[in-house]
C-alpha cells in the first residue's frame, strides 16, 4: 500500500467517529466477532470497525470474569539520563499505552505516575537492577512492589528473569530500539488496513507513538516481549497457514504471516501534572535550537542558537539551566504551581528587590553540579576538584539561605521555593564547610598538580611528623652521601661525585653517571688484576652490563636500574635506611588517605541536606531567570485560569520581536471547542501568528511572563502542532505522509483541554485532496460536543473550503480571520485592499463551484486576479489579523518577484493562471 493510502487511512480512522476519542474512556469496549479467513469485522453491538480490531480468539482460552486482574497492571519503565518512558498493558481492554516524561534525580514524577497507576508488575531492563534510587522511587510509589520483590528474594536474586509479579528485570537487549521495532512490526490494531508490510505497520503506529519518542518505543517493545514470554498477552496468533494475501510472488509467507499480536488500540498514557509537548512541536516552534560550534572539524560542543530557551535562559548555574529546560519541555498543568511561580517571578522582578536578586545571582554562580559531586564522594571516586566544588557550593548555599532569611518571613510566605530555601537548616551546610576548610589545603593540592587532595598542616599530628621528616631528608641524605663516599674510598674506590636520592616505593638509592660507573668498575678490575695485564673496559659500555654489575657488586653496590644518563644502585647503608625510615612518601599518602576518609565520614551525613538545598537553589535560579525576562518592556503576567480560553491583547512573537525593528501586535480570543481559521496572502505573517499564540500558551504554563498588553490563558494538557513539513529517508516517510501522521496523532489523542495548531495542512498533494482533507478536519472538530472538543488554530490558502458546502460557516464556533495588505501602484501612492469582509451573521456564503471553472467570486470576497498580465502593484504587508472571510488574492507572483524569481517566469505564470481560472487551455509554451 502506498504512503498516501496509509496516511489517509490514519486520518479516516479518527474522522469517521468524531466523538469516539471523548467517549472511549467512559464506555465499555464492544465485543468483537471474527470469521476465520475473512477480512471483515462484525461487532456484536453494531459499532464501527474502527473501534476494535479483528482479533481471532486464542485456541483454548475462555474469558473469565477475573481474567487480567494482574496483567492489567503490568508496566515497563525505561530510564535514560533525565528522560523516562512508561508503557502500560491493560489485558481487560487489550490496549497498550505509552508515555515519555522528564524525571529528576529523585524520580519523583515517575513515582507519582506509578502511584496513580498502581501496577502489580513493573518490568525494568536488567542493567537498571543496581539503580537503587529508581527502585526505591518505584517501591515508594507502589508499596506492593516492594513486598512482592522481597517475597521473591529481592532484586539481586538470580530468579528475577522468571518473576512475573512485583519488580521484575528483563534482558536489556529486549528494550533496544531495533528489538522494539521488530516486536511492534507484527502488531495489528484497530483500523489498520490489511496487507501492510512491517515497515508500513510501523508508519501506521506512528500516529499513536511519536517516532521521535524512541524511549517510548523501547518501553513498549520490552513490555510486549515480557508479556509474550510469560504468556500474558490476551490475543496472540501463530499463523502456520498464512492467508494468500501474505504470500509473495514465490508463494513464501511474508514476515506478517508468522506471529501476530492483536491489540484493540495503542494510546498515549495521560500525564496529570504536565502538558504534553512533543519533540517535533518544540522544533517547529523554535523552542530549542542547537547551533554547531564555530570552530572547524566539529571541535567543541554545540551551543544554543536563537530560540525561546535562549531568551528565557538567564540562569547562573548548570542545575538551574537544566531545571528551566525541563519546565519548558514539560510545562505544568497545575494552576496553583503556575501561580506560585508567577508570584515569585513578580517579586524578584520588583525594582524594590533589585539588591536581593543581585546577591542571589552572584551566589548562584558558585553552585556546582552537587548531585554529581555527592555521588562521587559517596562512591569514593572524588578528586581534589570535587572537594573544592563541594565547598564552593556549600558556601554559596549558605549565602542564598542567609539572604532569603534577611528579607523576612512576610516576603517568603507566598513563594514556595523561596520559603523552602529560607527554611533550609544551615547546620549541615556549616558542618560541610568547616570540615572541608579545616581539612583540605586546596592551594597546595593545585600546586602539586595531583588529583588527590592534600591535607592541611595541623589536621593530623602523625601526618605533620612524617612531613617534617620528609622535609629534612635533603640534609640527611647529604650526610649519608658523604659517609658513603668515605666508605667507598676506604675500599679503594675514589669517586669525584656521588648522589643519593629517595624514590617513593623504591627507597634510597646511590646515583652514578654512566661515565663514573665505568671508571669505578675499571678501578675495581685494575685492583684485582694480579698479573698486571691491561683489561680496559670499553668506553661505550654501560654499568648495566654483567661485567660492570659484577665488578661493582664486589664493593656491595647492587644494581637496581639505569636510565639514559645514570645508573642506580643500593648499598648496605641504603638497605639499613630503608629498614629504619621506610617509605616516607607512601606513609604520608596512607595517612592522607586516612584523613580524607575521616573527612568523608564526617561530611556524608550532611550530603542529603546539601543536595536538597541545591535542588531548591536550582529552582530559585530558574525563577530569577524568568524574572529577568519579566523586566523587559511590554511583558505582562498572564492570568492563568481553569477555563479553556486564550484571550490575548496585542500579543507579539517572543523571537520575531528581537529580529525585526517593528513588530505588529495582534490580539487573539478563543474559547473551548472553537476553530479559528486564518488565511490571507502569502508572506503576510499567518505562520508567525499561529506560532506566537502557541508560544504564549507554552510560556504561560511554564510560569513566565508573556509579550502582550494583557493575557488570560487557560491550562491545556497537550500542545499539538502541524507546522513543519519534513521528509526522512531513514523512516521512509514523505512530507505529506508526515503531515498526515501528525494530524492523525492530534485527532486520536486530543482531549477537551488540548490546543491544536495546524499550519497549511493539505499541501503536498492535489488541490482537491488537500481541500477535502482540510474541510473534513475542520468539520471533525466542530461536530464534536463543545464540552469535549479542543481548540484549533489553523492557517490555510484553501480559501475555497471556507464556504457552506464544505464547513458550517454560520456555526458560532467557527471563526475566520485574514491578514491585511495594501497595494502600491504607479497612479496612486497607496491603495487600500479589502482583504476581508465583516464576520458574524453578515458573512456571505460562497457557492460551490468545481475547481478550474470558477469565473467569479461570491459576494463578500475580493475578486481574484484573472488577468493574463502580471500585476505590477507593490504589495505592502500590514501583518495585522482582522476578522472576516478570506480574500482570494494570494499575491504569490509578487512574492516570487520579491524572492528573486525572473520576471519572465512570473509573466508566464500569470498567463497560465488566467487560463486555468477561466477553464481554458493555457497559451502554447512555444509562443
Amino acid at each position: 500500500m502506498c504512503q498516501c493510502g496509509i496516511a489517509v487511512a490514519c486520518l479516516l480512522r479518527n474522522v469517521r467517529d468524531v466523538s469516539h476519542c471523548a467517549r472511549a474512556r467512559e464506555r465499555a469496549r464492544p465485543r468483537v466477532l471474527h470469521h476465520p479467513g475473512s477480512g471483515d469485522m462484525l461487532l456484536a453491538d453494531g459499532g464501527h470497525p474502527s473501534v476494535s480490531a479483528a482479533h481471532p480468539p486464542v485456541a483454548g482460552d475462555e474469558p473469565a470474569d477475573d481474567a487480567g486482574s494482574d496483567a492489567a497492571g503490568c508496566i515497563s519503565v525505561v530510564v535514560r539520563r533525565q528522560s523516562a518512558a512508561v508503557a502500560l498493558y491493560d489485558s481487560v481492554a487489550n490496549e497498550l499505552s505509552c508515555a515519555e516524561l522528564h524525571v529528576d534525580h529523585l524520580f519523583s514524577q515517575l513515582s507519582q505516575l506509578v502511584e496513580r497507576l498502581g501496577p502489580a508488575t513493573v518490568v525494568l531492563p536488567a542493567h537498571l537492577k543496581n539503580n537503587d534510587g529508581l527502585c526505591a522511587a518505584l517501591a515508594a510509589g507502589c508499596p506492593a512492589l516492594q513486598t512482592q520483590s522481597q517475597a521473591a528474594g529481592g532484586p539481586g536474586d538470580d530468579a528475577d528473569l522468571m518473576q512475573t509479579e512485583g519488580l521484575c528485570f528483563f534482558p536489556g537487549h529486549e528494550f533496544t530500539l531495533d528489538a522494539a521495532r521488530d516486536r511492534l512490526s507484527v502488531v495489528l490494531v484497530s483500523g489498520m488496513p490489511r496487507a501492510l508490510s512491517s515497515r508500513e505497520r510501523l508508519a501506521f503506529l506512528a500516529s499513536a507513538i511519536d517516532l521521535e519518542s524512541t524511549l517510548a518505543w523501547c518501553a513498549a517493545g520490552g513490555l510486549l516481549a515480557f508479556l509474550q514470554k510469560h504468556d500474558l498477552l490476551a490475543n496472540v496468533q501463530l499463523n502456520t497457514n498464512p492467508p494468500a494475501d501474505t504470500l509473495n510472488d514465490d508463494g513464501v509467507a511474508s514476515d506478517d504471516g508468522c506471529c501476530v499480536l492483536y491489540l484493540n488500540a495503542i494510546r498515549r498514557l495521560p500525564l496529570d501534572s504536565v502538558m504534553r509537548v512533543s519533540g517535533s512541536t518544540l522544533q517547529a516552534l523554535h523552542v530549542f535550537k542547537s547551533q554547531a560550534h564555530p570552530r572547524m572539524l566539529g571541535a567543541g560542543r554545540s551551543k544554543e542558537g536563537l530560540s525561546l530557551f535562549s531568551r528565557l535562559n538567564r540562569t547562573k548555574s548548570g542545575g538551574g539551566a537544566r531545571l528551566l529546560r525541563s519546565w519548558i519541555q514539560a510545562p505544568s498543568t497545575s494552576v496553583s504551581v503556575i501561580r506560585d511561580r508567577q508570584r515569585a517571578v513578580k517579586a524578584l522582578a520588583n525594582p524594590a528587590n533589585c539588591g536581593l536578586a543581585h546577591t542571589l545571582s552572584r551566589a548562584l554562580k558558585n553552585v556546582k553540579s552537587v548531585a554529581t559531586i555527592v555521588s562521587r564522594v559517596r562512591t569514593v571516586r572524588d578528586t581534589c576538584r570535587d572537594w573544592r566544588n563541594l565547598l564552593c557550593s556549600a558556601r554559596a548555599l549558605l549565602v542564598l539561605r542567609q539572604s532569603l532569611v534577611a528579607v523576612g518571613q512576610d516576603f517568603r510566605a507566598d513563594h514556595t521555593a523561596l520559603e523552602a530555601m529560607g527554611a533550609v537548616s544551615d547546620e549541615s551546610l556549616r558542618e560541610v564547610c568547616i570540615w572541608i576548610e579545616n581539612g583540605i589545603d586546596f592551594p597546595a593540592s593545585m600546586a602539586a598538580g595531583s588529583t588527590r587532595p592534600r591535607i592541611r598542616d595541623g589536621f593530623s599530628e602523625d601526618l605533620d611528623e612524617l612531613r617534617r621528616c620528609f622535609d629534612s631528608l635533603d640534609g640527611f641524605l647529604t650526610d649519608i652521601g658523604v659517609q658513603e663516599m668515605d666508605a667507598l674510598s676506604s675500599r679503594g674506590l675514589h669517586l669525584d661525585r656521588l648522589h643519593i636520592v629517595f624514590l617513593p616505593r623504591v627507597g634510597y638509592l646511590l646515583v652514578l653517571s654512566h661515565a663514573t660507573a665505568i671508571e669505578a668498575a675499571q678501578q675495581v678490575v685494575d685492583a684485582e688484576d694480579a698479573n698486571g695485564t691491561e683489561s680496559r673496559l670499553s668506553a661505550s659500555s654501560r654499568a648495566s652490563t654483567v661485567s660492570e654489575q659484577s665488578a661493582l657488586a664486589v664493593l656491595g653496590l647492587d644494581f637496581v636500574f639505569s636510565t639514559a644518563e645514570h645508573a642506580y644502585f643500593k648499598s648496605p647503608r641504603c638497605y639499613d635506611i630503608d629498614a629504619a625510615l621506610g617509605d616516607i612518601s607512601g606513609a604520608i599518602e596512607a595517612v592522607e588517605q586516612k584523613a580524607v576518609c575521616h573527612i568523608r565520614a564526617k561530611v556524608c551525613p550532611h550530603l542529603d541536606a546539601l543536595w536538597k538545598a541545591s535542588l531548591l537553589a536550582s529552582e530559585v535560579d530558574a525563577l530569577l531567570s524568568l524574572s529577568e525576562l519579566a523586566k523587559e518592556p511590554n511583558w505582562v503576567c498572564p492570568d492563568v485560569v481553569e477555563e479553556r480560553v486564550v484571550d490575548i491583547s496585542d500579543g507579539r512573537h517572543p523571537l520575531v520581536e528581537v529580529t525585526v525593528p517593528n513588530l505588529v501586535a495582534n490580539s487573539t480570543k478563543l474559547h473551548g471547542g472553537s476553530v479559528a481559521c486564518v488565511t490571507g496572502p502569502v508572506f503576510s505573517g499567518k505562520s508567525v501568528y499561529c506560532a506566537q499564540v502557541a508560544l504564549m500558551v507554552l510560556l504561560a504554563q511554564v510560569g513566565s511572563f508573556v509579550p502582550a498588553a494583557r493575557a488570560q490563558i487557560g491550562v491545556f494538557d497537550a500542545l499539538f502542532t502541524r507546522v513543519q513539513s519534513t521528509d526522512s529517508v531513514s523512516v521512509g516517510q514523505s512530507s505529506f505522509f508526515a503531515d498526515c501522521s501528525q494530524i492523525a496523532n492530534m485527532l486520536q489523542q486530543a482531549t477537551r483541554r488540548s490546543f491544536m495548531v495546524v499550519d497549511e495542512f493539505g499541501k503536498g498533494t492535489s488541490e482537491q485532496d488537500g481541500l477535502s482533507l482540510l474541510g473534513s478536519l475542520i468539520l471533525n472538530i466542530i461536530k464534536r460536543p463543545i464540552a469535549d472538543a479542543p481548540i484549533m488554530l489553523l492557517t490555510t490558502h484553501f480559501w475555497e473550503v471556507l464556504a457552506e458546502p464544505y464547513v458550517p460557516m454560520r456555526d458560532p464556533r467557527l471563526h475566520v480571520f485574514s491578514m491585511d495588505v495594501l497595494l502600491r501602484s504607479q497612479d496612486r501612492p497607496v491603495t487600500g485592499f479589502p482583504s476581508s469582509a465583516p464576520s458574524g451573521a453578515t458573512r456571505a456564503r460562497r457557492e460551490a463551484q468545481p475547481i478550474g471553472t470558477r469565473a467569479q467570486e461570491g459576494q463578500g470576497m475580493a475578486a481574484a486576479p484573472t488577468g493574463a498580465t502580471l500585476d505590477d502593484r507593490h504589495v505592502v504587508y500590514l501583518y495585522k489579523v482582522s476578522p472576516g472571510v478570506v480574500s482570494a488574492q494570494s499575491h504569490s507572483l509578487q512574492c516570487a518577484l520579491r524572492a528573486g524569481v525572473e520576471r519572465g517566469v512570473c509573466e508566464r505564470a500569470a498567463e497560465v493562471r488566467s487560463s486555468v481560472w477561466h477553464g481554458a487551455w493555457p497559451p502554447p509554451a512555444s509562443d
